[in-house]
């Protein structure tokens, strides 16, 4: 098993699902190894609200704002 890639706490920006766009304002909040793959669960900044679905590697870059 890898190391995860993206630690908790890290500022991310997420690749939404509908529009394929980058979506900023994130930091992860949980890491979970599932099958084969790093799975992250991320908290908006603004509000503080953990969204329902999870996120995988490529679905993640830094936010460095």
């Amino acid at each position: 098993m890898s190391e995860p890639v993206w630690p908790v706490g890290a500022p991310v920006a997420v690749r939404t699902r509908f529009e394929r766009s980058w979506a900023r304002g994130f930091e992860v909040e949980d890491e979970r190894f599932e099958g084969d793959a790093w799975m992250y669960r991320v908290r908006r900044r603004s509000d503080s609200v953990v969204l329902p679905a999870s996120f995988g590697e490529a679905e993640l870059r830094p936010d460095d704002r």
